[in-house]
């Protein structure tokens, strides 16, 4: 039995042999255990819970080489810090990434920003 590093997060799999992920940082073991949890959060009671795993696992294994790694691992980090310091609710995790992403063709203010409330 061997083990493998992913070389995003760092967890140490025993080596089943699956392939590399393309255009992430991370082994097959990692991204298919990732997958399970995700599945796990199809639930309906943790299905507002979600976005939550998916952004955390896209932040730790984006390809840092890659334009897109970078872009993606940004992307992920503001809406994570929407739901966490701003209160914007998780299950509209997607839409916030949408609309930020229409926002980068915009001139004006994004359209997401009107929603967000700055708490004292």
């Amino acid at each position: 039995m061997s083990l493998i590093s992913c070389p995003g997060c760092g967890l140490v799999h025993i080596d089943r042999g699956l392939p590399a992920v393309p255009d992430r940082a991370a082994t097959g073991e990692c991204a298919a255990e990732a997958g399970a949890v995700q599945a796990a959060f199809y639930a309906p009671d943790l299905l507002g819970y979600r976005q939550y795993v998916v952004d955390a696992y896209a932040c730790l294994h984006a390809d840092p080489s890659t334009r897109i790694g970078v872009q993606a691992t940004a992307l992920c980090l503001m809406t994570m810090d929407l739901y966490l310091e701003c209160g914007q609710p998780v299950s509209e995790g997607s839409i916030l990434h949408q609309e930020m992403m229409c926002g980068l063709v915009r001139t004006s203010s994004p359209p997401w920003r009107h929603r967000i409330s700055m708490g004292s």
